[in-house]
């Protein structure tokens, strides 16, 4: 975790350094350990160090390559060192030291464009290249690390938070309306617009060029995958086995110990047995490590057997972290002001902080997370009705098609059309039936919630955004691998949670890592038969053929996920009761004309009676109502303009 700042005066005008100092000055939460400006013209740009691998103590950015021709700031890691290393050998590069940058740099300079296809790690980095007055951009597959920008026709400002972006002075703060919305009515398919209006993510996987001044981006990832196929069945495991070990190793290089989230379920529980493996082989550059696992004693969550299982056989430092009304750096709402332009969930940011300031204690600037396993083995039951129509085998489809009909409900011709026949379909010619599909049975379609204004949903359009079609557009060949690929690039963990995490967790000064979104292991699980990734009767069946030696067997024959939506319950129905109540009883949101007061009380009075589908709701109001009190609060909100502007948008 560093930070990144970037301008482009695509004019072509002097770039001001005053003002990419502003700008860094915001970002030293992600980069304690050092900060560099450059500037050259019509570009300003500057990064901020975190130290955690050893290489990144002689790491000075922003880097320059020996003519002083193109320069590079990076937040990231790279994970293929050795191989990217003897690669650039190859074609002539010397390489001038170990650092990443100096491997993305050169990188590069070798292959331009297509140098984001030959580096595997987390990263975003953006490069000026003086030859060709361009400017080239890159987030990694998955979009760990944060990449977002601003354009205007003759500017562009790049950096890793919203926050640097406002300190330049064309840049005026405003409410993206819409996707407040969006997130109020739970649509989550919008991943580059962001809460800030004109502010957006570049996407995971993508890439973007600046040349002659006009702006553009396409994605690489993932590409057309290279089938895998085994003669042994028992191979498909042992090189899962393999790219996971990779995969952990590169994450457990580190200055300093490293901790490991061990939950008890499968997937923390494998990583933590796998990293004590690695250890044993004594491997170069590995640190060692220390669990960390929250406990919620009394509650149906709490999942300390299973902590036990995996501790008991490991001579590794484990440490308990007990979550309950009480706790030190429990997640009051009222900590919401500490995160300003953070969406503060009570729940979620209740165990962010909490194992924070836990393992920040114990010295430790490095966590890994199992994030990723639930999505690596995902197999939903209607991804795989189109593959099996296109297949001609009419009974098995039928069959596949009533199963999915009793899970989901619904008219049985919409599940046809949308789960069978369009993915098969060209792009233009599914939109277009999506369209006259929607506008004939618009009735059986999900409306925007009650709770909302309906001014407000017709101001900003909620209803069509709600109801726009998603194409699976990635290059696999099986629809199922095109849902899978869309999984790892646009799901809500991915886009969403995996930002809120980085987000929060620079603010306290840790890095979190995440072996199973390595590339190499989503490259694999990609190129593999669905019947060696998944099954219908047991979840994870790779994973646990893999680690059948490692996993304690009491994990390993373990096929039930805890359930954490009884922490929420207890927030808004006990711990929070009195500050919930206060908040829905003034929800300055209907106040800016988006929520209806009464109808967002009735909805908390549904839950506490002990409607759970109200859970998701509540919640969505209770973090957007707290983010905009602080933008009110900082003085980021007029409420006379937005009045006027909404007159106007129709």
């Amino acid at each position: 975790m560093s930070g990144i700042v970037g301008i482009v005066n695509l004019a072509g005008n002097p770039v001001d350094s005053a003002i990419v100092k502003r700008m860094t000055r915001t970002l030293v939460h992600r980069g304690p350990d050092g900060a560099g400006v450059w500037s050259d013209g019509p570009v300003g740009l500057a990064q901020l160090m975190f130290h955690t691998t050893p290489e990144s103590y002689h790491d000075r950015q922003p880097l320059t390559d020996e003519a002083g021709q193109i320069c590079l700031i990076l937040d990231g890691r790279v994970d293929n060192r050795t191989e990217l290393k003897a690669a650039l050998e190859a074609k002539g590069v010397r390489v001038r030291d170990e650092t990443d940058s100096e491997l993305v740099l050169h990188s590069y300079m070798v292959w331009g464009k297509s140098s984001v296809d030959h580096i595997f790690g987390d990263f975003a980095f953006v490069i000026w290249d003086k030859r060709t007055q361009s400017l080239f951009m890159a987030r990694d597959p998955i979009g760990i690390r944060p990449l977002l920008y601003w354009l205007a026709a003759d500017l562009l400002i790049i950096a890793s938070e919203p926050a640097p972006i406002f300190e330049h002075p064309a840049v005026e703060r405003e409410v993206n309306w819409a996707v407040l919305g969006d997130r109020l009515t739970n649509n989550r398919r919008e991943h580059e617009e962001t809460f800030d209006a004109g502010v957006l993510r570049l996407p995971a996987g993508h890439i973007a060029v600046v040349e002659e001044g006009v702006f553009s981006k396409q994605r690489y990832w993932p590409g057309e995958q290279q089938e895998i196929r085994y003669r042994r069945p028992e191979e498909y495991a042992e090189h899962f086995l393999d790219l996971l070990e990779e995969a952990l190793r590169c994450r457990l290089r580190s200055s300093i110990p490293v901790g490991i989230l061990l939950s008890g379920g499968l997937d923390s529980s494998s990583l933590t047995c796998v990293a004590q493996d690695i250890l044993r082989k004594n491997l170069d550059g590995v640190a060692p490590f220390e669990t960390f696992s929250r406990v919620y004693p009394g509650l149906d969550c709490d999942e300390s057997t299973y902590i036990d299982a995996v501790t008991g056989e490991l001579d590794v430092p484990s440490h308990r972290i007990t979550f309950s009304e009480n706790s030190d750096g429990s997640p009051r709402l009222e900590r919401a002001a500490e995160f300003p332009d953070i969406p503060f969930s009570p729940g979620v940011m209740g165990d962010i902080l909490l194992t924070a300031q836990n393992v920040k204690e114990k010295g430790i600037k490095v966590l890994i997370n199992g994030i990723g396993g639930d999505e690596l083995f995902s197999a939903l039951p209607w991804w795989n009705l189109a593959d099996t129509l296109r297949t001609g085998d009419l009974l098995r489809f039928s069959q596949r098609l009533q199963y999915v009909h009793e899970l989901e409900g619904g008219p049985l011709g919409r599940l046809l059309l949308g789960h069978a026949v369009l993915p098969l379909l060209p792009v233009s010619s599914q939109e277009a039936i999506w369209r006259v599909y929607r506008t004939v049975l618009k009735k059986h379609y999900k409306k925007v919630v009650p709770w909302i204004d309906p001014q407000f949903v017709t101001r900003w359009h909620l209803q069509e955004r709600l109801d726009r079609h998603w194409p699976l557009n990635s290059l696999q060949k099986d629809i199922a691998k095109k849902h899978l690929a869309n999984l790892f690039t646009a799901s809500y963990n991915m886009v969403f949670a995996l930002q809120l995490r980085n987000r929060v967790l620079a603010r306290l000064g840790l890095e979190e890592r995440f072996p199973y979104l390595d590339r190499r292991l989503l490259d694999y699980c990609l190129a593999i038969p669905e019947q060696y990734r998944t099954d219908d009767e047991r979840t994870k069946p790779l994973l646990r053929k893999a680690l059948f030696r490692l996993l304690p067997d009491r994990i390993r024959r373990r096929n039930d996920k805890v359930n954490f939506d009884e922490l929420m319950h207890l927030q808004v129905n006990s711990w929070q009761a009195a500050t919930v109540d206060a908040a829905f009883a003034d929800l300055q949101l209907a106040t800016a004309g988006v929520l209806l007061p009464e109808r967002a009380q009735a909805l908390l009075l549904d839950y506490r009676r002990g409607n759970l589908r109200a859970a998701a709701p509540i919640n969505s109001i209770l973090i957007h109502e707290m983010r905009y009190r602080n933008a009110v609060s900082r003085g980021e909100f007029d409420y006379e303009q937005f009045h006027r502007q909404s007159k106007t948008i129709q």
